[in-house]
């Protein structure tokens, strides 16, 4: 009789899953109550649907109903068998996707995370979901971008995912001649510590895609990397090097400045001091124009006698990091290569000049505005730059009562903000004012946000009596965001004028 009756039900859920036209339609309601109080069943339709309309219904009723289909999701992933493993891996795409063509802030994405993070299983389980999620640039060509709270969380697990992801990234194949910087390389750049070892184990091949690939990916995570905390494996990134270096052709040689470059230690710099004298001209200038961007006095006498190279491709290196880096020992250089034969020479060196330029200096500038050639002109133009505006000392004052000495970083972020809580509790409006000011210019929009949110099942906070606590997503959102900052990762920020 059970048996006949759950046929009835699993029948009757089929039949309103076809109906569905609309996410918020009446078969889609009647489907949403049913499955609310019977998660179970959700697997049962998982195993059964596989047309793609119906498994973008179930991804529609996840971002609805939340919490209970996703714990559904994750048994369905982690305890079951390989084809419903994958039945869940489609509607967690369908999920996603939908969340993404919806244009409904992704919070709850936070909820699912949360789960995942308190998930009874290993790490490397948990890096093999948040994997599936990072990948859907490569395996998805409707989806552009991986969602980046999964991509937080996965660098979480360092080790576990540069083991899934490395094989994937060698593979990976190019668009239009380029690496798309979205999902497995994005997240291997923020590992930075265990994926650079792993790329120079491929240093030394002569293939030219991958050489591409290898440099360029260790150039972006040693950007990402902490100099202090990872201080071990810098060190021994930089004696790989020197191994490398010494029994390197001198084709090679060239391309390993560049890792060299991307170390920015003193242990480095030195290093680099001492290739001087092993390089040609051109290589040499490549050290000098590095050393100049570190800020290195010694360098600037070298690339500045530069200017007396015949070669006008020397001159316009030299010129051109001296203008970039505002090297202002340069200053009668740049006025002396302002009528430079060669065209690129003088625009740079014009630049250059106005960068650092004082008052009486920009008389020439002036004058030069005045001039009958108009591409001179306008370069001249562009280089006398206003100065940018000083804070003044009534926003100074106001800044630091409200701030308390904090550097707020975003321009408004509710999930910033959620996340600069101390703990999960209730706060009164001026002590929550003051931790979001730490976080966001714009602390009181951020604040309201918090309480409007983008919808009743989108709120992080509830306002009573001018307390504010904490929403069930609220504190999803938390207690991410505290896992992120005890395994030292960084939330992925887009934009400062980003809303979540």
């Amino acid at each position: 009789m059970e048996e006949s009756q759950l046929q009835r039900d699993i029948e009757l859920e089929l039949d309103l899953l076809e109906k569905i036209e609309m996410p918020t339609d009446e078969a889609s309601d009647q489907l949403s109550l049913i499955l609310e109080k019977n998660p179970e069943k959700f697997a049962i339709l998982i195993r059964l649907v596989d047309e793609a309309k119906h498994v973008g219904h179930l991804g529609g009723l996840v971002r609805r109903i939340r919490v209970p289909l996703m714990q559904t999701l994750l048994s369905c992933w982690f305890f079951t068998d390989e084809s419903l493993k994958a039945g869940a891996g489609k509607v967690m795409d369908a999920w996603v996707l939908r969340q993404k063509a919806s244009g409904i802030p992704r919070h709850d994405f936070y909820a699912f995370l949360d789960l995942v993070i308190r998930f009874d299983v290993s790490d490397a389980e948990k890096a093999e979901l948040l994997a599936h999620f990072v990948t859907m640039t490569q395996r998805l060509d409707s989806h552009p971008n991986c969602p980046w709270p999964f991509m937080d969380v996965l660098t979480g697990y360092p080790e576990e995912a540069v083991d899934l992801l490395f094989p994937m990234f060698l593979r990976l194949m190019r668009v239009d001649g380029q690496m798309i910087a979205h999902g497995i390389p994005a997240a291997l750049w923020r590992m930075p510590a265990h994926f650079c070892p792993r790329l120079l184990d491929h240093v030394t091949s002569e293939e030219e895609g991958w050489r591409k690939r290898i440099f360029d990916g260790f150039s972006r995570a040693m950007a990402n990397i902490d100099y202090e905390k990872d201080a071990g494996v810098v060190d021994a990134l930089l004696a790989r090097l020197d191994a490398i270096w010494d029994a390197a052709s001198e084709n090679l040689k060239g391309r390993l400045l560049f890792p060299y470059f991307t170390i920015k230690t003193e242990s480095s710099t030195d290093r680099l001091w001492s290739l001087l004298d092993e390089v040609g001209p051109n290589r040499k200038q490549r050290i000098l124009g590095q050393l100049v961007s570190r800020k290195c006095p010694d360098a600037y006498p070298q690339m500045i006698a530069c200017e007396r190279s015949e070669d006008a491709g020397i001159r316009r290196g030299a010129v051109t990091v001296l203008a970039t880096h505002h090297v202002a020992e340069a200053k009668e250089l740049f006025r002396a290569l302002m009528d430079d034969p060669d065209a690129e020479v003088r625009k740079c060196a014009i630049t250059g000049f106005g960068a650092v330029a004082d008052p009486f200096d920009e008389t020439v500038l002036i004058d030069m505005m005045r001039s009958p050639d108009k591409e001179r002109a306008r370069i001249a133009a562009r280089a006398l730059k206003p100065k940018p505006r000083r804070e003044t000392a009534l926003e100074a004052n106001r800044n630091k009562r409200i701030r308390q000495g904090a550097e707020p970083h975003l321009h408004m972020s509710p999930i910033e903000a959620i996340q600069a809580l101390p703990d999960i509790r209730a706060y009164p409006e001026k002590e929550l004012s003051s931790i979001i000011a730490g976080a966001c210019t714009d602390w009181a929009t951020t604040r309201r946000h918090l309480v409007m949110g983008y919808g009743t099942n989108d709120r992080l906070m509830e306002r009573e009596n001018g307390i504010y606590e904490l929403t069930e997503l609220g504190e999803s959102v938390w207690r991410v965001g505290r896992c992120l900052q005890e395994r030292g990762v960084r939330r992925m920020v887009l934009g400062m004028w980003k809303r979540e």
